[in-house]
């Protein structure tokens, strides 16, 4: 048996692999997965910030219409000539998207779980998921436009885009007469204002539309209880050939559920290799 790493992780590809009625790893495979503390209780007594629905009601709100008023200024901003602010603006509005999607996945899930409270904070806090969060709906419609719109937000993870040239001053000892003072209109141009405020404005649009109209996404226990996990300690799960034997084993007596097949697998390891049934465990929920 090859050793899951969190590297190698894979959650497609399933080949042609045998099924089992039960669900074993092999001993390196539980440790790692206690060693990464995924267990089947909370590992938290208490959450860092007490979230509620009502409060989390007010973030969401807060956060997209502070996106629609930084988008309002870009425009103000961007018709006076004032590039590099306008550019700063809507790159600014697309983070303040981002969040107000992130706090509506979260109103559907069980924040009472101090474990999933903590992982909505902690995803809160992770510039990656958030600037990814914002484009979620508008691709949700126009998916075609993916291969467009990802290599912008891939620049804003990889801090590829000249953020703090828009607002501050800088020494270039490096300049064409020698060392001169860079200022952020002459770092940012006008196409670059306008390109993303552009891009903006879109994606604001349809998360607007997402977080205020869109019904709720009720999550299942187990979908809040893989959400909580570590993601290195999920991705060892699902490198491991014996998940994904019982996996299937799942999906042929009718448990199709992925999120209910991880929860339930790293269940019965943490609680020593116990037997799992039919996508299930013995012990009544």
């Amino acid at each position: 048996m090859r050793e899951p790493t969190p590297e190698g992780a894979r959650t497609d590809g399933l080949g042609s692999v045998r099924p089992l009625t039960t669900a074993r790893a092999a001993p390196s495979l539980q440790r790692l997965i206690l060693s990464y503390g995924v267990t089947s209780v909370p590992k938290t007594n208490k959450p860092s910030i007490a979230l509620t629905s009502k409060l989390l009601r007010r973030y969401r709100d807060a956060s997209i219409d502070n996106a629609r008023e930084l988008l309002y200024e870009a425009e103000l901003l961007l018709k006076h000539n004032h590039y590099a602010r306008a550019y700063y603006s809507s790159v600014a509005a697309i983070e303040e998207v981002g969040t107000s999607v992130q706090v509506f996945d979260a109103l559907g899930r069980n924040v009472r779980d101090p474990d999933v409270a903590n992982r909505v904070v902690l995803n809160l806090g992770d510039y990656a998921r958030k600037v990814t969060a914002a484009v979620f709906p508008w691709l949700l419609v126009v998916p075609a436009r993916r291969d467009e719109v990802m290599p912008y937000i891939s620049k804003m993870i990889k801090r590829q885009i000249p953020k703090n040239d828009a607002i501050h001053t800088e020494l270039d000892g490096k300049g064409p007469q020698g060392p001169q003072i860079n200022t952020p209109n002459y770092r940012v141009t006008l196409t670059d204002a306008e390109i993303w405020l552009r891009l903006a404005k879109d994606i604001y649009t349809h998360a607007e539309a997402y977080v205020l109209f869109a019904p709720t996404k009720i999550r299942t226990k187990a979908e809040d209880e893989v959400f909580a996990m570590k993601s290195a300690a999920l991705a060892a799960v699902t490198s491991s050939p014996e998940f994904w034997e019982y996996y299937i084993s799942c999906m042929k007596t009718g448990n199709a559920t992925f999120e209910a097949a991880v929860a339930d697998y790293v269940r019965a390891q943490t609680s020593g290799g116990s037997e799992v049934r039919n996508g299930y465990d013995d012990e009544e929920a």
